[in-house]
């Protein structure tokens, strides 16, 4: 995947992409990330009326196109979670390495909805939807807003990904399930090179430089399609999306229903980092890009993803932790 502005005046941008399979799309944004249109091939045809894997291709061309404009020209183009189904690589990076760093105590305190519902799938710790009182949960999630440098978020995903950092974070979570995480943010230094001296009263909830500062409120979602709202907290507006006016969205959290309980806050804290490093392969996959080696990992990630490797015919699936994956078929990640 390769892109370059053709063109940019107050209100829009020209992107060209070169796909995968060396076909050429223009594509033109404004700059909040809204499509205005999108030319490919050498007799310019509209992605729209395009179908199968050259559609799957236009799609990734677009939000590649987006990804580009945020790293080059700090506009935030992408609709997270949304249309465009991912998020940025970079907040899920941050979320991650802050979420190595919390102890078993704070893993449960933030995660208290989630937490019932891993330790026993089978309990209504959230009451079911009325109109079907006997439905089965399928997912659970929840936003995390993150304090931090916004500017720095790029540098940081950079150096996540050279060091394959999370990678690292996740071999160390199996070695030390109960550590203190007041000694973790020097060793979250030395892995990604920084100078963060430990501090003693350093806060539980933090990383060097970052810190969860709230949570969205929790949503379970049901057979059926019902979804159903979780103890409310301050971060979340009416539709329980945490509101990122003030802090940076860092992820959300999009956990199906487990195969086995999980019964101890560490081994949420588990669950939860490789999720996260799922869904950072879904944002690479989603683009068109391979993942960085410590995420080409298998398991649900983001669920709208989820839901396309499970019903389109081409899609490798992902989400399968028992699938073959080949994961030569997409490009490197780009120097931006």
């Amino acid at each position: 995947m390769k892109a370059a502005i053709e063109s940019e005046t107050g209100n829009q941008l020209v992107v060209s992409v070169l796909d995968n399979a060396d076909e050429h799309h223009r594509i033109t944004l404004d700059r909040t990330g809204t499509l205005h249109s999108h030319s490919c091939g050498d007799e310019a045809r509209k992605a729209a009326a395009l179908s199968g894997e050259q559609a799957i291709r236009a799609r990734r061309s677009v939000r590649f196109a987006k990804y580009y404009c945020y790293r080059t020209h700090e506009i935030a183009a992408i609709d997270a979670y949304g249309a465009d189904q991912i998020t940025y690589p970079e907040r899920l990076a941050a979320t991650a390495l802050v979420l190595a760093a919390l102890t078993p105590e704070t893993i449960e305190r933030l995660f208290e909805t989630v937490s019932n519902r891993f330790e026993e799938p089978a309990d209504h710790v959230v009451e079911p939807p009325a109109v079907d009182p006997d439905a089965q949960w399928t997912r659970i999630e929840q936003d995390l807003l993150l304090d931090g440098a916004r500017e720095r978020l790029p540098t940081l995903a950079d150096a996540t990904i050279e060091l394959e950092a999370i990678g690292a974070l996740r071999q160390l979570l199996d070695r030390y399930p109960d550590r203190r995480s007041d000694r973790l943010p020097r060793r979250l230094a030395t892995i990604l090179g920084s100078n963060h001296s430990e501090d003693i009263n350093h806060d539980r909830t933090t990383a060097p430089g970052w810190s969860i500062v709230d949570t969205g409120t929790p949503h379970v979602h049901w057979e059926g399609g019902e979804v159903t709202p979780g103890p409310d907290t301050d971060g979340a507006d009416d539709t329980g999306v945490a509101n990122d006016t003030d802090w940076i969205h860092g992820a959300r959290i999009q956990l199906p229903c487990p195969e086995r309980p999980v019964r101890t806050p560490a081994g949420l804290q588990r669950h939860l980092l490789d999720h996260l490093r799922c869904q950072l392969r879904d944002c690479y996959v989603g683009m068109g890009l391979a993942p960085p080696s410590d995420c080409r990992v298998r398991g649900p990630g983001i669920a709208r993803c989820t839901e396309l490797y499970e019903t389109h015919p081409t899609e490798q699936r992902y989400h399968d932790p028992d699938a073959v994956i080949d994961w030569t078929q997409f490009a490197p990640v780009p120097q931006l």
